[in-house]
């Protein structure tokens, strides 16, 4: 992955990270942790209440996912990459045949032959943010639910 793939990346996913949160000015942010953010490295995909309300991709390669609280609400990060932009665009798809609908949908070409991707979805209180780039073939998925239900 070049310098230059791995920067649009990152501005993708915060894009969809801060897209995904809001707050008024009397109330604390939702992406501020309660604790240190650990990833964990792994190649399986995991079973668990947040990645049982997504589709898992057809393509690509699990590379790390992390879990966590905020003050409000409870979230689970996955990292993919080897998904080449067809099965990317077929996997959005995919999110939103199981229900999801799409409130922000961001697509740019940022250098010619390379697309970049940040859509953020929403299914009755789970929030999906993607954040995709064509250069370096790689996908960040963010789960987030109210604790309530997480």
């Amino acid at each position: 992955m070049t310098f230059h793939s791995k920067y649009i990346f990152a501005v993708l996913l915060c894009f969809a990270l801060f897209s995904l949160t809001a707050c008024s000015p009397a109330e604390k942010p939702v992406f501020e942790l309660d604790a240190e953010l650990i990833w964990t490295e792994s190649d399986q995909w995991p079973n668990n209440e947040f990645t049982r309300n997504i589709p898992q991709p057809v393509t690509g390669t699990l590379v790390r996912y992390s879990q966590g609280t905020s003050s409000n609400y409870g979230f689970f990060s996955l990292e993919l990459s080897d998904i080449p932009l067809e099965d990317c665009k077929a996997y959005l798809q995919a999110i939103e045949d199981v229900g999801f609908s799409p409130i922000s949908e961001l697509e740019e070409e940022p250098s010619p032959g390379s697309v970049s991707i940040a859509n953020v979805y929403l299914k009755e209180e789970t929030g999906l943010s993607l954040a995709y780039s064509s250069g370096a073939e790689g996908l960040m998925l963010y789960i987030s639910r109210p604790i309530s239900n997480a």
